[in-house]
């Protein structure tokens, strides 16, 4: 059993796996429209305010609750952490 709260959604056992999960699905989407972006030729600088707007805000939302809950599998299941670094050459995080 699940709750959706704010945006987080706990479970039963106060474990956060379907929130990472959809969080980390959630990026991976929105890191292959920065790609196609990219690919339409959209300037660095503009890449960077999407990135930051659709991609690290969603990350950061709420990291402080579900943030240290983040397993290792999941973190090796992900398309994010595999596509990220590739993709991130087009991306300037400051």
């Amino acid at each position: 059993m699940c709750a959706k709260l704010l945006g987080v959604i706990f479970q039963q056992n106060l474990t956060f796996n379907d929130q990472v999960d959809v969080v980390l699905r959630t990026c991976s989407q929105r890191v292959y429209l920065l790609k196609l972006l990219r690919d339409q030729g959209i300037p660095q600088h503009n890449m960077d305010i999407v990135f930051h707007a659709m991609v690290l805000s969603k990350i950061r939302y709420a990291l402080c609750v579900w943030g240290g809950h983040i397993t290792a599998d999941q973190n090796k299941k992900t398309v994010l952490s595999q596509r990220l670094p590739r993709d991130a050459r087009y991306i300037s995080i400051s």
